[in-house]
């Protein structure tokens, strides 16, 4: 699911990250007109119910807990709870770990996604557009062609795929 939030640039991980609050979707189904690309194929998934909670500490923003249920419903409060507490433990893990490396050595917290970015820079140059129109060029074709977005972004790095600008059409 992380993968196709990333492909397709929304989903509830994503909206998690950005407001830093919690998303709570009871019906996926429902949510067709909030994420019109990730809803139907999360569905197809499997997927009938997201719930997503942020991992912060104060105002630092980790990643997000993103919890699919193939029901639709709400969590009962004590469901809640336990996503709650699982947040907290998932964010106290990732302070540990961060505790346990040097400050010069943070490789292991690199973003997982950077070849995603680096893909992208090399497709602004190849298309001399903006980076936007980059990531939904990337995000296209991976979608398109029912891949990966790190898949794709591996294949722009080791120069294996190009793109080309689109022709113009009188």
């Amino acid at each position: 699911m992380e993968d196709l939030q990333l492909t397709v640039g929304e989903g509830p991980c994503l909206d998690t990250f950005e407001s830093g609050g919690p998303v709570l979707v009871a019906d996926l189904a429902s949510a067709e007109s909030r994420w019109p690309a990730f809803t139907p194929a999360a569905v197809a998934l499997g997927a009938a119910a997201v719930f997503s909670f942020p991992l912060q500490i104060g105002v630092v923003r980790l990643g997000s807990l993103d919890l699919y249920r193939d029901a639709p419903g709400p969590l009962t409060r004590t469901q809640l709870a336990d996503a709650l507490i699982l947040t907290d433990l998932a964010t106290e893990q990732i302070v540990q770990e961060l505790d346990g490396h040097a400050i010069a050595d943070l490789s292991w917290l690199a973003d997982p996604h950077a070849e995603v970015h680096q893909a992208a820079g090399m497709i602004q140059v190849q298309l001399g557009s903006t980076t936007d129109v980059a990531l939904m060029r990337l995000r296209g074709y991976a979608y398109t062609h029912d891949l990966p977005i790190t898949e794709v972004a591996r294949r722009v790095v080791r120069r294996t795929l190009r793109f080309q600008p689109e022709s113009e059409t009188s």
